[in-house]
């Protein structure tokens, strides 16, 4: 939305795939859950049920931004940045 506000701009190389592929490695943040489920369950067996899932969920996440980020950097497309306007 800023980018396209004219609030902000990307820097010179990056595109809205790169955008995309860092929004979906911040969901490896969600580790900071497994410090949160001891205090939200109370039986020991949801609370490991909780840690194997947010641990999976975090590894899906790693994984996805890592493909999206190699299948940004492999296309063939002029990013939306200073450096395309300044040739100009």
């Amino acid at each position: 939305i800023a980018t396209k506000a004219k609030w902000g701009k990307l820097p010179a190389g990056l595109t809205y795939a790169h955008m995309l592929g860092l929004g979906i490695i911040g969901g490896i943040g969600f580790t900071m859950s497994i410090f949160i489920t001891n205090l939200a369950f109370g039986n020991a067996a949801m609370a490991a049920e909780s840690k194997i899932m947010i641990m999976l969920c975090s590894l899906a996440a790693g994984l996805l931004g890592y493909g999206v980020l190699t299948w940004a950097s492999t296309m063939n497309v002029h990013p939306t940045s200073s450096s395309a306007s300044l040739a100009k």
